[in-house]
């Protein structure tokens, strides 16, 4: 019998209820929720409003909701960080939110190791009506071993 990929199980566990639900045992576990979500009585589940804000932060690791990313920092770390405005999976907007908290727990400085960029059009990933083709790699590579930190990142 043929194996079921089980790509998009996860984000239907997440966006699709609210609380997202979680599911342990990956993946058969998440094969069979796929297999077992009943869209005509589970997807309601989107329009709850108890649990938590958003299927970001129901994802996303305990810690890091308050980033201060020191250990990074000290050793040297830079990074550079790019979302997708139209990415219908995660909202630019919890993404903005983490850079914004990460910029007072850097003495507001923390543009000294890390950068974001806002994707316009760019859906979860690539494609689209958007301006993905980037080169966010060499400007890191300059910052790095050149010191010169990244300005506009040109797109086509």
């Amino acid at each position: 019998m043929p194996r079921i990929v089980v790509l998009g199980a996860p984000s239907l566990a997440q966006i699709f209820t609210t609380p997202p639900t979680r599911i342990d045992g990956a993946p058969d576990a998440l094969e069979k929720f796929l297999l077992n979500f009943d869209f005509d009585a589970d997807a309601g589940k989107i329009f709850t409003t108890d649990g938590p804000e958003s299927a970001m932060d129901f994802m996303t690791p305990t810690g890091t909701h308050d980033p201060d990313l020191k250990s990074f920092k000290e050793a040297g770390g830079k990074m550079i960080v790019f979302h997708g405005v139209s990415d219908p999976v995660f909202s630019v907007v919890d993404t903005t939110k983490w850079c914004m908290r990460l910029d007072p727990n850097n003495g507001g400085n923390a543009k000294s190791f890390a950068m974001f960029y806002w994707i316009p059009g760019m859906n979860h990933g690539a494609r689209g009506p958007t301006t993905d083709d980037f080169d966010m790699f060499s400007p890191l590579v300059d910052w790095v071993e050149k010191g010169k930190a990244p300005g506009a990142v040109f797109a086509a």
